[in-house]
C-alpha cells in the first residue's frame, strides 16, 4: 500500500475520530473529573482539605467546590454558637456533601433557609458531609470535630451503601483507600480497629507524576476525552464482578430469611447506638435521617439494575426503611424517613442524577421535608406558653 494512502485512512479516522468526540461533548459527554479537595487522614481514612479548591466534572454538571479553613465544605463558622441561633450539624456522606450541587443548593444551607421561615429563628446548619464515608467515619468525625461546634441538634444520613462501607476495611464509594471500622467484640461493645489507618501512594500530591505512564495515560484519557470513557466504563462496570454485584444488592434489599446479612445490619445498628450516646453525652440531640436510593423510589432505575447486573432471588427495596425504623425504636433513636415522600414525587420530579446522587430537586425536597419534621420537633419541646 502506498504512503499518500496510508496517509489519507490516517487522515480519516482522525477526523472521524475527532468528530465522534465532538458529537459525543456536545450530545453525551462522559468525561469525569474529581477536584483535589481530599486528603489522607491517619484517623478517618480520607478528609478534606482545609482550604482547597477544585471543579467536579460529570456528564451532567460542573461544580465548584470550595473548602473552608476547617476542612469542611461549607461557609467559614465560628466554633461557638452565636447567641440565640439554633445551630444544627450534617453528619453523612457525598450526599451532604453536596455531590455535584453548589454549596447553596445543598441540603444543609436550603434546610438553614426552610427552618428560618418555618421557626422565625437565627439557624445555622453546619455540613460536615465528606464523600465516602460510613456511619463509621461519621462516629468518629463527630468525636473529632462535630462536637466542638455544640450544636444542638445532629442530623445523620444514612444511605443505603453504608451497610457496607461500615463493614469494610477499604472505601467503596468515591474513595477507595483504607479506613478505620469497627467489629463486635466478645463482651458486645464496638471495638475500633484499622487505625493508623494505612497509606496509599494514590494520597500523595504528586503520586501521578511518578505513576506508571500505562496509568497516567489513562487517567488522562478517562478525565479528558469522552470516547475512551465511553469505552472504559461500558468494559469495566464500577462494581466489579457480577458475584460481587449480586452481594452488594442482596445485603442491602434482598429478602434475606436466613439472616444471612443481618451481622452486617446489626453493625451499623450498633454505629448508629454508639453516636447517639455521644450526642446525648454532649447535651445534643439526633437524628437518624434514611436517604433512599433512586433504584428505590423509580421502578424504572430498579429494572435497570436488575437487569445490567444480572441480579437473582427476591428483593424488598423498602427493606433499609424497616431495618432502621427497627433500630430506632430499639435505641430509642429519632428517625426520619425520606423513602415514602421521595417515592411519591419520584414519579413527576427528577429528583436524581444519572449517577444517583441527589439532582437539585432532590436536595430541595429533603430540606423542606426534613424542616417540616425538625419544626414539629422543636415546637415539642418549647415549654408551655413559650413561643417557639
Amino acid at each position: 500500500m502506498k504512503a499518500s494512502a496510508i496517509a489519507l485512512i490516517a487522515a480519516g479516522l482522525c477526523v472521524g475520530l475527532l468528530l465522534g468526540e465532538g458529537l459525543l461533548a456536545l450530545l453525551a459527554p462522559q468525561v469525569r473529573r474529581l477536584p483535589r479537595v481530599w486528603q489522607y487522614d491517619a484517623e478517618l481514612g480520607w478528609a478534606h482539605v482545609p482550604g482547597a479548591r477544585g471543579t467536579m466534572v460529570s456528564p451532567e454538571y460542573r461544580v465548584e467546590m470550595a473548602i473552608n479553613g476547617a476542612g469542611l465544605r461549607d461557609r467559614d463558622v465560628a466554633r461557638e454558637r452565636r447567641a440565640g441561633a439554633w445551630r444544627l450539624v450534617a453528619l453523612g456522606d457525598s450526599f451532604v456533601e453536596g455531590w455535584g450541587v453548589p454549596l447553596e443548593a445543598s441540603v444543609s444551607k436550603q434546610l438553614e433557609i426552610r427552618l428560618e421561615a418555618l421557626t422565625g429563628s437565627q439557624v445555622e446548619v453546619l455540613n460536615l458531609g465528606v464523600a465516602g464515608y460510613g456511619t463509621d467515619q461519621e462516629l468518629l468525625f463527630y468525636e473529632r470535630e462535630g462536637r466542638q461546634y455544640q450544636p444542638d441538634d445532629v442530623l445523620v444520613f444514612f444511605y443505603a451503601n453504608d451497610l457496607w462501607n461500615n463493614s469494610s476495611p477499604v472505601g467503596i464509594g468515591s474513595e477507595r483507600g483504607f479506613k478505620p471500622f469497627f467489629r463486635i467484640a466478645h463482651d458486645g461493645s464496638l471495638s475500633l480497629q484499622g487505625v493508623p489507618v494505612p497509606r496509599l501512594h494514590s494520597w500523595d500530591v504528586d503520586w501521578e507524576r511518578h505513576a506508571p505512564w500505562r496509568l497516567r495515560l489513562d487517567r488522562y484519557l478517562e478525565q479528558r476525552w469522552h470516547c475512551y470513557a465511553l469505552v472504559k466504563h461500558a468494559l469495566f462496570p464500577p462494581l466489579g464482578e457480577l458475584g460481587q454485584r449480586q452481594k452488594f444488592y442482596e445485603g442491602l434489599y434482598g429478602i434475606d430469611a436466613a439472616g444471612r446479612w443481618q451481622a452486617q445490619w446489626e453493625l451499623s445498628g450498633r454505629l448508629l447506638e454508639a453516636l447517639h450516646q455521644a450526642v446525648a453525652r454532649d447535651g445534643s440531640r439526633l437524628h437518624v435521617i434514611h436517604v433512599p436510593a433512586q433504584i428505590q423510589v423509580d421502578d424504572r432505575a430498579w429494572q435497570r439494575t436488575v437487569e445490567r447486573n444480572q441480579l437473582s432471588g427476591r428483593y424488598d427495596r423498602e427493606k433499609p426503611s424497616r431495618q432502621l425504623a427497627g433500630f430506632a425504636a430499639r435505641f430509642g433513636l429519632r428517625y426520619l424517613d425520606l423513602y415514602p415522600v421521595f417515592r411519591q414525587q419520584a414519579a413527576t420530579q427528577s429528583l436524581y442524577f444519572r449517577e444517583s446522587h441527589w439532582s437539585p430537586a432532590g436536595h430541595a425536597l429533603a430540606a423542606a421535608t426534613i424542616a417540616q419534621y425538625l419544626a414539629r420537633a422543636r415546637s415539642a419541646l418549647q415549654p408551655a406558653g413559650e413561643q417557639p
